[in-house]
């Protein structure tokens, strides 16, 4: 059973208003019984439940995070980078689990609730429609619990968020691999943030460009795209994931790469530059991402206003899966 105060006063014949005003460090109470109160505590491994307390301030010290999965570097890393900031601050973080649909969006909103937790952030790896979830929204307005979106695209909420700049990102992405001479591109669309997609057709109209062809995120079905059209010499990914997968496709289906079709990534997880994928990437800053993310989330927590939008700026890595397109063509 966990040692409570009383215990501490049972053994030590003290009341236990006294060993809590020792263990607080209160001036009530004289020096040579707050060293015997805190040697006992020690002793006892005696942990402090903050709980009431807690409720008294109004404060539990708890941020709630709530996230799709983190089956994958982007989101664990950047989870770490928000979990580091408020373990340096003195908080906790509560992982809640929505699920790749949101199917376990209300469960873990109501136990974050329940943990009175002092505020959400929310990073998703789809979209946020606040239309979708009006019981989200009421719930957070009625306990004046701030919520802050990262690396989360949303429609119809007013939320504060910290975003990689996905215009800029999609923008260059296009604009690398048409200064390496690829004229004729697809680009996955499934999971595409609304602003990159917006920067990828810029480029395209700037770089005078035809429009990309179109696809979803399955390997199988970009392959088959390629097959069917020989003119494409480069893929612009949604992220390392689908590329490191789609070069394993490609190279079973007899296809090159770069030599016959160029692939880049985004994101620069960890395993981009391994050598046996050895990804060129549009890098996202995601520790900074889950950094800046949880200190304007405890910035909030304190009152203080967020901007609308944050944004960390993406760059890209050349490495060894894009290069100019070959003259010669392409091995079917």
């Amino acid at each position: 059973m966990p040692v409570t105060i009383k215990k501490i006063a049972q053994m030590l014949d003290l009341s236990p208003a006294t060993v809590s005003l020792a263990l607080n460090g209160s001036p009530l109470v004289a020096d040579k019984t707050r060293e015997r109160v805190k040697t006992m505590a020690d002793e006892l491994d005696y942990v402090p439940n903050n709980f009431g307390r807690g409720l008294q301030s109004r404060r539990s010290r708890l941020i709630g995070y709530m996230c799709s999965t983190v089956v994958n570097s982007f989101n664990s890393e950047t989870m770490e980078g928000s979990g580091m900031v408020a373990a340096a601050n003195n908080y906790g973080v509560l992982t809640g689990f929505a699920g790749r649909q949101f199917e376990h969006f209300d469960q873990q909103l109501q136990l974050f609730l329940e943990k009175h937790v002092d505020g959400i952030i929310l990073a998703l790896d789809s979209a946020f429609d606040g239309e979708k979830f009006p019981g989200f929204i009421r719930k957070v307005k009625q306990r004046e619990v701030p919520v802050l979106l990262c690396a989360t695209d949303s429609v119809n909420v007013d939320f504060p968020s910290v975003l990689t700049d996905n215009y800029r990102g999609g923008y260059m992405a296009v604009e690398y691999m048409v200064k390496q001479g690829h004229r004729s591109l697809i680009i996955p669309t499934d999971h595409l943030p609304f602003n990159r997609n917006r920067g990828h057709l810029a480029a395209c109209r700037d770089y005078g460009l035809p429009e990309p062809l179109r696809s979803n995120d399955e390997p199988a079905d970009i392959v088959a795209l390629v097959q069917e059209h020989p003119e494409v010499t480069g893929i612009v990914t949604t992220s390392d994931y689908v590329a490191a997968t789609l070069i394993w496709h490609m190279r079973s289906a007899g296809i090159r790469v770069p030599e016959d079709v160029s692939i880049l990534g985004f994101d620069d997880v960890w395993y981009a530059e391994r050598y046996e994928y050895n990804l060129s990437t549009v890098a996202q800053q995601r520790s900074a991402l889950g950094r800046l993310s949880m200190q304007t989330m405890l910035n909030m927590v304190d009152g203080e206003g967020a901007k609308k939008v944050q944004l960390i700026e993406p760059g890209i890595v050349v490495r060894g899966t894009t290069a100019p397109p070959n003259p010669r063509k392409r091995v079917q």
